[in-house]
């Protein structure tokens, strides 16, 4: 009796991203059982089916498979119609070519893909063996099919060796494999026609956005220009207003200043010597020698005008 480890069931789903906290948006739960051949059987709905034992499940209890792109759901989908195919109950089709030596039993021909070792090549031969009866599958159009277990052990035990093939692998049930998988692909293409509308939107909000910026950086340059010429005509103005000013000479200026300390306002007294001042109205404009200007009421300054730089007088 083939010794078999049950497993719980292979669950594929699609999930919108690679992100493992993702609620699935279709599933398909197969329940499957390990055969201990190598192989590993599935229940679908109409039946039994075997298929390689994948390396990667590592005869563990359950089996889960996450899909994200109707590509990968057909992918998945033909990758299990071939791993059925190339199952050992996968199912060849024969002809019938006479009777057995009981009625339990019949003879059939079987096309064989041999490999000649000798030329690295391969040949197709016809053989006639003789099988039980009880094996072979019979479709409603009549045609006669025959595992490959079947095959294989006949073969091995004839010639010694397994044959390269048998021609293409029949399951009756493969087709309904789509059926299984349309709920996956269906909740897949929607998926991606979701995302390719919601890649849309972002790609039109990115460019709302960028011209929304290039706008706002034209205003801001334009706003920008204008303060700059605006700076520049009050410059020119105030150059025109201190050219016309008379500029006196000065051996020192004194003005006083008011700074906050621990909560009341202390006098400091600063001082500036050779430099000039201009006078307009109530303004004095300090010049000092080291390029800074600074502008102080008249009443708050007291200066000492540069003997040197006055007319001379004739006593």
């Amino acid at each position: 009796m083939m010794n078999m480890k049950v497993g719980e069931r292979m669950a594929i789903y699609v999930v919108p991203s690679a992100d493992e906290t993702a609620a699935p948006l279709a599933s398909l739960n197969v329940p499957f059982c390990w055969t201990g051949a190598g192989e590993v059987r599935l229940t679908l709905p109409g039946g039994e089916v075997s298929i390689a034992e994948p390396l990667a499940w590592q005869q563990r209890e359950r089996i889960i498979i996450k899909l994200t792109q109707p590509e990968d759901v057909l992918r998945a989908c033909m990758s299990l119609k071939t791993s059925i195919g190339r199952s050992s109950t996968a199912l060849f089709s024969v002809r019938k070519a006479g009777v057995g030596p009981s009625s339990k039993s019949c003879k059939i021909r079987v096309s064989v893909k041999w490999a000649l070792l000798d030329t690295g090549t391969f040949e197709q031969r016809e053989h006639i063996i003789t099988v039980p009866r009880s094996v072979l599958v019979q479709r409603d159009d009549g045609q006669l099919l025959a595992p490959r277990w079947l095959l294989q052990k006949t073969f091995v035990k004839r010639f010694g060796r397994e044959p390269a093939g048998f021609g293409d692998a029949v399951w009756p049930l493969r087709d309904t494999v789509e059926n299984l998988f349309s709920e996956l692909l269906a909740a897949a293409e929607d998926l991606k026609r979701e995302q390719a509308e919601r890649s849309a939107l972002l790609a039109v909000e990115r460019e709302e956005r960028r011209a929304n910026a290039a706008i706002a950086k034209a205003r801001a340059e334009a706003e920008q220009s204008r303060l700059d010429d605006e700076k520049a005509r009050s410059e020119e103005r105030r150059a025109k207003r201190m050219a016309a000013l008379e500029t006196v000479k000065v051996a020192y200026i004194e003005w006083d200043d008011w700074v906050k300390k621990n909560k009341s306002l202390n006098k400091i007294t600063k001082r500036a010597e050779n430099c000039y001042i201009k006078i307009s109205g109530s303004r004095v404009y300090i010049l000092c020698i080291d390029g800074r200007e600074v502008v102080k009421q008249r009443h708050n300054v007291r200066y000492q005008l540069d003997e040197a730089s006055l007319p001379s007088t004739t006593q």
